[in-house]
């Protein structure tokens, strides 16, 4: 998970960017990503799944105003035939960081 940041493709907003890395290529790996802002859910991306693939990422993205901003990501990865377990998912907070616009 990246530090939540400002934006340098959407000028005015601040986003975090979840990533996904496995190290050979897998049925699917979905992710979701949220962003909070002083302590307070601002927004949460949809679903994303990619399929055949080693890596799958997602992001979320507010409208920039001074606070404190973290990110959350969520991921599953469903293996290949064969693997055990045959899926695997976990999700977490981020680190903590001060913004300003």
């Amino acid at each position: 998970m990246q530090r939540p940041h400002n934006s340098t493709h959407v000028p005015g907003t601040v986003n975090v960017v979840v990533t996904v890395t496995c190290s050979g290529a897998v049925p699917e790996i979905t992710t979701r990503a949220a962003l909070y802002k002083n302590g307070q859910l601002g927004n949460q991306s949809q679903l994303r799944t990619q399929r055949n693939t080693r890596s799958g990422q997602n992001n979320a993205a507010v409208r920039c105003s001074p606070g404190n901003y973290r990110g959350w990501m969520y991921f599953k990865v469903v293996f290949p035939p064969g693997y055990q377990p045959p899926t695997g998912s976990a999700n977490g907070l981020g680190q903590e960081v001060p913004i300003s616009c």
